[in-house]
């Protein structure tokens, strides 16, 4: 993995930790669950993209290997 990308994926989990860090705040202030819920599906999306840029990046380096790339297409079809 390249730093750049290392970089920008390091940057997209401190924000996502600081997201979930929100949705225990929410819950400590019983606030309106349908926010909470928003809040969870905003950082089960924002993991997802994580994910694919990771899984985008492995295809790229190994796109002859056809037993890596089952391996890889099983990863994402249980990501869904």
């Amino acid at each position: 993995m390249n730093k750049e990308l290392q970089k920008d994926l390091k940057n997209r989990i401190a924000k996502i930790k600081g997201q979930v860090e929100g949705i225990d705040k929410m819950l400590s202030e019983e606030r309106n669950c349908l926010e909470i819920v928003q809040q969870i599906s905003a950082v089960d999306s924002a993991l997802n993209k994580v994910s694919m840029k990771i899984l985008k990046t492995e295809i790229s380096t190994c796109s002859k290997d056809s037993e890596k790339i089952e391996k890889i297409l099983n990863t994402i079809f249980k990501l869904n």
